[in-house]
């Protein structure tokens, strides 16, 4: 009983920490009712404890109304929607569509902007994820959180380098969890791709004798590997519930 209290304690940490993290709460929801099918009581402990420890630890800093911490939280998660740009220093497809330099991303493309294709193409990944996650029977589902997480950084505008933070805990997770070398790889490949995102960006900041420039020689191969990451675990997680020798792995 006590799992779902500490759920709900997990995403208020996740939630407060990233407000963007938001984006996997449908998921989790999904996840829940596949699971727990028509046991209401286990949504309600993981979403009101949720709000419970959310309200509690930002007690401390924020005295109102129980509920008035809701706008708060909504004014923090959209603060990045000044910069209506492309991207911002990201290694995504963004980066290998309009350039190193971040581009208006109200430029029309088939009658509609870059913003929008930008959500079209992470709601297409999301809706895919949740179709899989059904199919699977939720087997496999750590591999489709990181997919989620991979897709917000590569698709959407307005992104900057710190969105796919958050894919790489769950990534790790899901290398011990299912044991899979292929999984290993890509984590170690990714995660160096991602390194080399923040090295190029942050240290010229701080220093310009510890930076790298920005679009440099290897940029567009870092680039390509992280856009293509989502795309490649979408295709292996479907081969891995088709083939029955390595469905029993998930």
């Amino acid at each position: 009983e006590k799992k779902y209290y500490w759920a709900g304690f997990s995403l208020a940490l996740l939630l407060l920490v990233k407000p963007t993290s938001i984006i996997i709460v449908p998921f989790i929801i999904a996840f829940f009712i596949l699971e727990h099918k028509k046991d209401y009581r286990v949504y309600l402990k993981f979403l009101l404890s949720a709000c419970v420890f959310i309200q509690l630890l930002i007690l401390p800093f924020y005295f109102r109304l129980p509920w008035d911490f809701v706008r708060v939280f909504f004014e923090f998660l959209t603060t990045g929607n000044p910069y209506k740009v492309t991207m911002m220093y990201s290694y995504n497809l963004w980066f290998l569509l309009t350039g190193s330099e971040p581009v208006a991303d109200s430029i029309k493309f088939l009658g509609r902007s870059y913003h929008f294709w930008g959500l079209f193409l992470f709601g297409v990944s999301y809706l895919i994820s949740l179709l899989l996650l059904f199919y699977s029977k939720t087997k496999g589902y750590l591999i489709l959180l990181v997919i989620i997480y991979f897709s917000f950084f590569v698709f959407p505008t307005r992104v900057h380098e710190g969105y796919l933070l958050f894919a790489f805990p769950v990534f790790i997770l899901a290398v011990f969890v299912y044991r899979n070398y292929l999984l290993g790889t890509v984590f170690i490949l990714t995660s160096l791709a991602y390194s080399y995102n923040l090295w190029s960006y942050w240290p010229s900041r701080l220093s310009s004798y510890l930076s790298i420039y920005y679009n440099n020689k290897y940029a567009q191969p870092v680039a390509w590997l992280i856009t293509l990451t989502p795309l490649f675990l979408i295709g292996y997680f479907v081969y891995l519930n088709l083939s029955k020798k390595t469905r029993e792995l998930l």
